[in-house]
């Protein structure tokens, strides 16, 4: 009986297309994943530098920028498996999952590596406004070639994201967290790390290939 349901939610359209296409990857997918730990210290320093001389940036568009440029180099990332073949894309379309009253949605940054930090920033804020205001254009949501699952504002150190179809792997940015180091000085030191992840189609790629593209 339903007696105790509180009430009843329909999903419909993204919401309930979303759940088949995830549930989807995570059966055909034979998905792994790995964990590299970035100091993020240098990050942070180099972002509250960049700030008080040049302008706004976040430290997500770094990171996107980053991965743009690290598909150049590692283009298996930049693919998806079809049947027997691997199709590795022309262009480097980074989606990036962002939440919005518990709503996901994928925007999608098209051409990365051809794009300079501050344009992805303006281009991020720029989403997220269309998606508040439910006015970005679809095309913006479509032709991702890779993603990051960003929950850097959060208090989540590490997560383990689904990859998304057509696609061979996810990067999961989570939030920094504080660790003790021993300096050169062997001094004990306080920095912040973030444990970068990565979901992967295990079928064609593998944890060497993983850690040379987070390296």
């Amino acid at each position: 009986t339903d007696m105790n349901i509180k009430k009843t939610i329909e999903l419909i359209g993204n919401r309930l297309e979303a759940k088949e296409l995830m549930v989807s990857s995570k059966n055909e997918v034979p998905h792994s994943y790995i964990e590299r730990e970035l100091n993020f210290s240098p990050i942070e320093s180099f972002l509250k530098k960049y700030r008080e001389s040049s302008g706004f940036m976040t430290s997500l568009a770094l990171i996107i920028k980053s991965t743009g440029e690290s598909l150049l180099n590692n283009d298996y990332f930049n693919s998806y498996r079809n049947k027997s073949k691997i199709k590795i894309y022309s262009d480097i379309n980074i989606g990036v999952v962002i939440d919005l009253d518990g709503k996901l949605a994928v925007p999608i940054i098209k051409n990365v590596p051809g794009k300079n930090i501050d344009s992805i920033v303006i281009e991020l804020l720029e989403m997220r406004k269309g998606l508040m205001q439910n006015k970005l254009d679809v095309n913006n949501l479509l032709s991702g070639t890779f993603t990051i699952s960003a929950l850097d504002h959060t208090t989540v150190s590490r997560f383990y994201p689904i990859i998304h179809p057509k696609q061979s792997a996810v990067l999961s940015f989570p939030a920094p967290v504080d660790k003790l180091f021993m300096n050169e000085k062997n001094k004990i030191v306080l920095e912040k790390v973030v444990n970068l992840g990565l979901s992967f189609d295990h079928s064609y790629l593998n944890a060497s290939k993983g850690i040379y593209f987070l390296d």
